[in-house]
């Protein structure tokens, strides 16, 4: 009998594809070099790595978003550098010469453009809600609570980008856990589609995230 096994064969995971799988591959691929880190803001210092609608898919979480009424975002993104940040990063570039600060924000945008290499969407979905207080200067308003639904992404780049980045500016800023806000809901109506500003993985775990898809078609129970 002959065991010979694929690869002996000479055969490549694409070779043993069918047409339609082929397809998708290629769509996806695609979506990804169509999704691309932004440009630095030097005003206010945020990133966004924009992500092409077509790599996001949220029909398995669906029935449970409407049991929740939770909605799905109308654009998407990966936050890299988000306001806290990135107003502590245009402080801080701020006590320099205007010589120094524009080589510095070249260096910056240089290390902005590898933050495209290699990032991928993970498969792990979960569930984050936080509660907000009244603003003071509205006593009419009631306590809002937020619910968002996350992708983890994968950017290989982020956390050398953030240790370039707070060597060069005497910082300390903590990586961000790289993710896309796939759905939100609010008690307030006016805040439906607004997300949960996550800065650090302690805020994350701070808010006790619920997995809620660990892998395609498989439900955390």
């Amino acid at each position: 009998m002959n065991h010979e096994t694929d690869s002996e064969l000479g055969l490549t995971p694409e070779d043993m594809m069918t047409d339609e799988q082929r397809e998708q591959a290629q769509a996806q691929k695609e979506a990804y070099e169509r999704s691309k880190v932004g440009e630095w803001n030097p005003k206010n210092g945020t990133l966004l790595l924009d992500v092409d609608p077509a790599l996001i898919d949220v029909h398995r979480i669906e029935d449970r978003a409407k049991k929740e009424h939770v909605d799905r975002k109308q654009e998407f993104h990966i936050t890299l550098i988000g306001f806290k940040a990135g107003k502590e990063m245009i402080k801080a570039l701020r006590k320099n010469t205007p010589e120094q600060q524009a080589l510095m924000q070249q260096e910056i945008v240089a290390l902005v453009a590898d933050l495209n290499q290699g990032w991928k969407l993970g498969k792990e979905v979960m569930r984050i809600t936080k509660e907000y207080p009244p603003d003071p200067s509205r006593p009419e308003e009631l306590p809002e609570r937020r619910t968002s639904y996350i992708q983890i992404a994968d950017v290989p780049k982020i956390s050398e980008f953030y240790v370039q980045v707070n060597a060069m500016l005497g910082l300390h800023l903590a990586a961000p856990p790289t993710h896309i806000t796939l759905m939100t809901g609010s008690t307030n109506p006016s805040h439906q589609l607004e997300g949960i500003g996550i800065p650090d993985r302690e805020t994350l775990e701070g808010m006790h995230p619920e997995i809620i898809q660990q892998a395609e078609g498989e439900n955390n129970k």
